[in-house]
C-alpha cells in the first residue's frame, strides 16, 4: 500500500462497502505495512499482527470446523466432499494474523501452530457493507498446485479452491440502469458440445420484445 495513490486506498473501501465489489488480499513479506492504513485494515476479516506475523514452515493446513459447509469447499458428491482437503501440502510460511473479526469465517487454519486465540489463521473471509473480502495469509498456496493430489478431472486443490472461492465471493447484483446477466448451464464445456446460456435482464423499466445476439470465442 505504500506504493498506492492515497485516492485509490480510499476508493477501495468505497468500492467494497458501498458498491458491493469483492476484494482478495494475499499476504506477503510486507503485510505489516497495512497497519499504517486504517481504511485498508478495516476491510480485512482479521486483525493483523504487528510486524507482519511471519511464521516459517512447514505449516500444516486444514479446513476449519466452521468452514466445512462453506461453498468454498463444496463438492457435489456429498459424503466425499472433503476428501481432496484431507492431505494438503504444508505451507512454506504464513503471515499469521492475530485473530479473526467477530463476523468473519475462518476457512483454513494451521493444525500445529497456535496463539492465545486458537489455531493460526491461514484464510478467512467476511462481508463488509455490500461487498466481501477474502484474506489468504500465505504466498505459498501454489504448493497445492505443484504437490496436491489431482482428482479424476485433473483438478488440484489449488484450482478448486480458487474457482470456488472466487465464485463464493462474487459481487451481488447491485447498481442502476439495465444489466444483462449470462449464466451457462455448466462451467466446463468440451469443444463440439452444445451449451445453454440463460440470460436475465434486470432493470427498473419493463422490457418487451428483447433479442440478444452474441458470438462465442
Amino acid at each position: 500500500p505504500d506504493e498506492l495513490p492515497p485516492a485509490l486506498i480510499a476508493a477501495l473501501s468505497t468500492f467494497v462497502a458501498e458498491r458491493g465489489k469483492s476484494l482478495v488480499v494475499v499476504a506477503g513479506p510486507r503485510m505489516g505495512s497495512w497497519l499504517r492504513y486504517p481504511d485498508l485494515t478495516a476491510l480485512l476479516p482479521v486483525e493483523l499482527m504487528p510486524g507482519g506475523g511471519l511464521v516459517e514452515g512447514p505449516v500444516p493446513v486444514r479446513i476449519s470446523d466452521e468452514a466445512r459447509s462453506s461453498a468454498v469447499f463444496y463438492a457435489p458428491d456429498g459424503r466425499t466432499a472433503l476428501a481432496r482437503w484431507r492431505q494438503l501440502p504444508d505451507m512454506d510460511q504464513i503471515y499469521a494474523p492475530l485473530r479473526k473479526k467477530p463476523a468473519a469465517t475462518v476457512l483454513l487454519e494451521s493444525t500445529g501452530r497456535r496463539n492465545a486465540f486458537g489455531p493460526l489463521i491461514v484464510a478467512a473471509h467476511h462481508t463488509v457493507g455490500r461487498g466481501q473480502v477474502l484474506f489468504v495469509a500465505t504466498d505459498t498456496l501454489w504448493k497445492w498446485q505443484m504437490l496436491g493430489t489431482m482428482d479424476g478431472d485433473g483438478n488440484t486443490p489449488f484450482t478448486v479452491f480458487w474457482q470456488q472461492a472466487l465464485r463464493a465471493i462474487r459481487p451481488e447484483r447491485v447498481g442502476t440502469g439495465i444489466d444483462i446477466w449470462l449464466h451457462p448451464d455448466r462451467t466446463r464445456v468440451e469443444q463440439g458440445r452444445d451449451v445453454v446460456v440463460h440470460a436475465r435482464l434486470d432493470g427498473s423499466i419493463p422490457q418487451r420484445q428483447v433479442q440478444l445476439a452474441g458470438r462465442v470465442h
